[in-house]
């Protein structure tokens, strides 16, 4: 009897160390079911916001039989569920789908960006009839993209015509807010908006200084701003309503979304030049918003939250993190209690001289700039904006 408890044991533990209990089925099975009721982002959306990978909790029954999926979404899947891990190894059913995908030119937008992140991770790129593949193919498209996603940082000179100068050419957007949220590279730290008005006037504080608001915009899951629920790309953004209610406050907060959109148009025709100076025509920060839109990312919004940070050790306390959304601090904090998007939509009513009320959040319009100054590990204070525009 006490040899079966021993067995019984030993074998409960040889179990847990195995992937197969650890898969969770009934998540797997959503998912795949997600594939083929939703558009291609919502179901990639829907993986990316799962904790599959991190709880290496998977299963290729996503992938395997599933006629919802096409080739380039079967290897971005499989990759998924390795992008934590230090090496990604792929069998050898999904490294024969990749080369023929690659000879076919076949390989779709979303996952030449994600290879083009963990490529140096991928071992299968080691060997050489992917390699020539590969460099015959897409090599070039990788550097392109890899060089938009590291840009140097804007000069003084360009981010004070940004600023300054009345940049905007399309009358929708005539004579609306113009938000401004100056970053630095490592997104842990906090952002700071500032803003102009309808009149193109700076939006100041009752006693005459700039007005000014901290924010964060970084991924929850460290993810780059080319990847389904990467952290907010630089760039030009629309600003385009609120949402229609303010549901789902435990993860959004007490008060509406504002609506973020790209700019319309294809990214080879280049359409935020008609928000941007002169100056900006070479730059290549902006461009990862355009990158954004082309890889399919959508639904990105500014926002605040019903959780809680409870880690006060965290660089971007008492901030929360996302899924490439822009948020506000909310909550209670000892003695301190935040309503941060209530200010922010209250100021923007102010700025675009409407009355501050329900019904108005909703006429909120304008634009966006998001735009890293440099690679400080430190938030954002406003001293050093006003010295980059003023001094």
């Amino acid at each position: 009897m006490r040899h079966l408890i021993f067995l019984s044991v030993f074998f409960f533990f040889i179990s847990i160390d195995s992937q197969a209990v650890l898969i969770d089925f009934p998540l797997v099975k959503s998912i795949k079911d997600t594939s083929c009721e939703h558009d291609n982002i919502d179901f990639k959306k829907a993986l990316w916001d799962s904790d599959l990978a991190e709880k290496r909790a998977y299963s290729s029954e996503i992938t395997s039989d599933n006629e919802c999926l096409g080739e380039s979404d079967q290897v971005y899947v499989e990759i998924y569920y390795q992008y934590k891990n230090e090496k990604i190894i792929l069998n050898e059913i999904t490294e024969s789908k990749l080369i023929k995908i690659i000879n076919e030119n076949r390989v779709e937008e979303d996952l030449l960006n994600l290879i083009s992140w963990l490529f140096n991770k991928i071992e299968n790129f080691k060997k050489d009839e992917m390699t020539q593949a590969w460099n015959q193919s897409y090599a070039k498209r990788m550097s392109e993209i890899r060089n938009l996603m590291s840009p140097e940082f804007s000069s003084r000179d360009e981010i004070r015509s940004l600023y300054f100068q009345d940049n905007i050419l399309i009358d929708d957007y005539k004579e609306t807010i113009s938000l401004y949220m100056f970053c630095r590279r490592n997104r842990n730290y906090h952002c700071l908006f500032l803003a102009k008005d309808k009149f193109g006037d700076p939006v100041k504080k009752e006693d005459g200084s700039l007005w000014w608001h901290p924010s964060l915009a970084i991924s929850s899951r460290g993810l780059p701003s080319n990847v389904v629920n990467g952290q907010t790309p630089q760039g030009v953004h629309t600003i385009d309503s609120v949402m229609p209610d303010a549901n789902r406050q435990i993860a959004f907060g007490k008060y509406r979304r504002l609506i973020l959109n790209w700019v319309k148009g294809e990214f080879e025709d280049k359409p935020e030049m008609s928000f941007l100076p002169s100056e900006s025509s070479d730059s290549l920060w902006w461009r990862q918003a355009s990158l954004s839109k082309k890889v399919g990312r959508k639904d990105l919004r500014i926002h605040g939250t019903g959780k809680i940070n409870d880690d006060p050790t965290s660089t971007h306390f008492p901030f929360r993190k996302s899924a490439g959304c822009i948020t506000q601090r909310e909550g209670s904090y000892g003695e301190l209690e935040f309503h941060d998007q209530r200010l922010l939509l209250d100021k923007l009513m102010v700025a675009s001289d409407l009355e501050i009320n329900y019904e108005n959040e909703e006429r909120l319009k304008g634009v966006l700039y998001v735009i890293e100054i440099n690679n400080k590990n430190e938030h954002v204070e406003l001293s050093e904006v006003e010295k980059l525009l003023y001094e």
